[in-house]
């Protein structure tokens, strides 16, 4: 049994018009769909990237902390006899010492 209907012309046309429209709609709704996905997917990696930084800056933060204390113990063991050295120098010259 052959239950199709032959068509004319004018319903062929207005059928495609109206598959038409609903695949144009379906698309714009997967196409809104993408727009998002790219969206939140860019949002994740520039999340990602911020996060990455800041450890990186905390590293290089502790790492200058630790420089300028090894700095800082150095100077003292080095520049403060050599001060004290020329305090005691200058005290002597002022009393007549030298």
């Amino acid at each position: 049994m052959n239950t199709e209907k032959k068509l004319n012309g004018r319903e062929r046309v207005y059928l495609l018009n109206i598959i038409a429209e609903q695949n144009a709609a379906h698309e714009a709704e997967l196409a809104e769909k993408d727009r998002l996905i790219d969206y939140y997917r860019r949002t994740a990696e520039i999340a990602t990237e911020r996060r990455i930084r800041e450890r990186h800056d905390r590293s290089e933060r502790r790492k200058d902390i630790i420089a300028w204390a090894v700095l800082a113990v150095l100077s003292g063991c080095v520049a403060l006899p050599w001060a004290l050295y020329a305090l005691e120098e200058f005290w002597r010259w002022g009393n007549g010492v030298i």
